[in-house]
């Protein structure tokens, strides 16, 4: 049921019933307040009559309750005038086998999360994972300077129901960062800027560090610049300053002040140069009535960029410092990266005509493409070089895996993209990721291999499991109305079936029509969904898991 609440928000009521389970009732809210803001909100609620689920080969879990609900949303907007921009994102849930169970539908999981991305730009936490992240941020930003407060709660779902108060995890209430950009420093060369942090932690375990934290981060850059490349060395330092309440055996609190300074210092050295190969001679294609829509392609440059970056922290002892996050561990580093960029550039000429008050004029229209970018990369690590111990267990390699990532468009309907680590110790590939993506009239399809290679001893890969996953899809539009796709994943190493799904659409003025075949390891599943275009879509959907396809007891 959608109903208009004003011209700037409505609201649409769903249910969905399961024969075993009982009705899922829904909600959808929107609001559009003005051009500048935007929410989305959606609430689902389920009394399940069945109190056991079972996943992954574990046990049947019994839910603590069966009060089954998923509340998440978020919102784009200000408070009070523009310059103060304002977002939330909720995503509340009941237990921590919901998500895995409804990830289907128009309400489902998968559907939620690709709407949040498309509106939003911003992802939610994935169904597996069992943190559920809801932050309430509120920012400003200056000609010079940016404001950013964040108020963070973050839902454990493995203690949500089950003890409460042993739930160890980290809430931020509030967070306030105050940066200050980059800006000359008085009238010297010199550049200055400064990243601070406010952080008040909070979490229920009582025995648990809680407290504040005030982490000042101010850095002096020197900017070299020549016509033979440019050179940026900085230096940095960083102050951070702890109040911590301490829960003792006997229940008392008593505070602790601590402070940690590190300084760091970092250099970038890079230049580039650049070709340009004349492929036709642009007097060729004169800009007149006779060449009208006619192109060719009339330049190809050719940039090469190597740079080099060295980074060095000394160590410091941290370990009587409160752990909160990963900032209160900065570990040592005396490293340098290299890399060298190679990208070519196609310019296409193409006469085109441009209307005005003195008639037609003729012009030469440019437009570019990238041919081919081409990126390899590498560390050297000067204190794994002089590194000592396990040396049994863990080889001594400063050097670090050799990464290329090589992007290729030769044609408008050809891209392959390509990312490979080697390792020059075992002389072989550690991991790859390819995709290639095919599309000409009606048809695209894609084809995309993931690979790694077991590693137990090394450094940088220590305890790297054996992946080889292929994935390959296809779509195809034989007419305006109709639509055609299959998508199959499948994990080569053991040769089993991670998904395999297809689709049927067809679409005719104000509705359409889809039907939708998936299948995994644990069901198999068909969807059919009518839906009138303007208004929404209503689904109706069928399972079936073993030999058969509509003997699913749940629905």
């Amino acid at each position: 049921y959608f109903q208009v609440i004003n011209q700037e928000q409505d609201l649409t009521l769903y249910a969905h019933s399961m024969s075993k389970r009982g009705t899922m009732l829904g909600t959808e809210y929107r609001l559009t307040p003005n051009l500048k803001s935007k929410g989305l909100f959606h609430l689902d609620w389920l009394h399940d009559r069945k109190k056991e689920d079972s996943f992954d080969n574990f046990e049947n879990y019994e839910r603590p309750s069966d009060q089954r609900y998923w509340l998440r949303g978020k919102y784009n907007g200000f408070l009070l005038t523009p310059d103060w921009r304002a977002k939330l994102d909720l995503d509340l849930v009941s237990d921590k086998y919901y998500l895995r169970e409804f990830d289907y539908g128009m309400q489902g999981f998968e559907q939620t999360r690709g709407t949040f991305m498309e509106e939003f730009g911003r992802d939610t936490a994935d169904k597996d994972d069992p943190i559920r992240e809801n932050v309430f941020s509120l920012s400003r930003n200056w000609a010079d300077t940016s404001l950013r407060t964040r108020l963070e709660y973050n839902q454990n779902l493995n203690y949500f129901r089950d003890d409460p108060g042993e739930d160890p995890t980290l809430q931020r209430l509030p967070q306030i960062d105050l940066d200050l950009h980059r800006r000359s420093l008085l009238d010297s060369p010199l550049e200055w800027e400064a990243k601070n942090q406010a952080t008040h932690f909070w979490r229920r375990k009582e025995d648990k560090f809680k407290g504040t934290r005030l982490d000042m981060n101010p850095r002096i850059r020197l900017p070299l610049q020549s016509a033979y490349g440019t050179v940026t060395p900085s230096l940095g330092w960083r102050e951070t300053l702890y109040h911590t309440q301490e829960t003792e055996e006997n229940g008392s609190q008593p505070e602790e002040f601590e402070t940690r300074g590190i300084w760091d210092f970092s250099s970038t050295a890079s230049t580039e140069l650049f070709r340009i190969f004349r492929l036709n001679p642009v007097d060729d294609l004169e800009a007149d009535s006779a060449n009208r829509g006619e192109s060719q392609w009339s330049m190809l440059k050719h940039s090469v960029r190597p740079e080099a970056t060295y980074d060095y922290v000394p160590e410091v002892d941290q370990t009587d410092l409160p752990e909160y996050d990963s900032l209160d561990r900065i570990g040592k580093q005396n490293e340098i990266t290299y890399s060298l960029s190679n990208l070519f550039t196609l310019r296409k000429d193409q006469i085109v005509a441009v209307s005005g008050a003195n008639g037609t004029r003729y012009e030469r229209d440019k437009q570019y493409r990238d041919l081919l970018s081409l990126k390899l990369e590498q560390s050297y690590d000067f204190h794994e070089s002089r590194r000592s111990n396990n040396l049994d267990t863990n080889p001594q390699r400063p050097f670090s895996d050799i990464r290329m990532k090589a992007e290729l468009t030769p044609f408008s309907w050809i891209s392959l993209t390509d990312t490979t680590w080697y390792s020059p110790y075992v002389d072989a590939v550690t991991e790859h990721q390819h995709r290639l993506d095919l599309s000409g009239g009606p048809l695209s399809t894609y084809f995309a291999y993931d690979y790694q290679r077991e590693m137990e001893q090394d450094i940088h890969r220590s305890g790297q499991d054996k992946l080889s996953i292929m994935r390959v899809g296809a779509s195809l539009n034989p007419g305006s109305n109709w639509l055609l796709g299959y998508d199959t994943e499948r994990n080569l190493e053991t040769s089993k079936l991670i998904e395999r799904q297809a689709t049927l659409g067809y679409q005719h003025q104000c509705w359409n029509l889809r039907v939708i075949y998936t299948e995994r390891p644990d069901e198999t599943r068909v969807s059919l969904t009518v839906g009138l275009v303007p208004f929404g879509e209503m689904e109706q959907r069928m399972w079936g898991q073993g030999q058969g396809i509509f003997t699913q007891e749940e629905e």
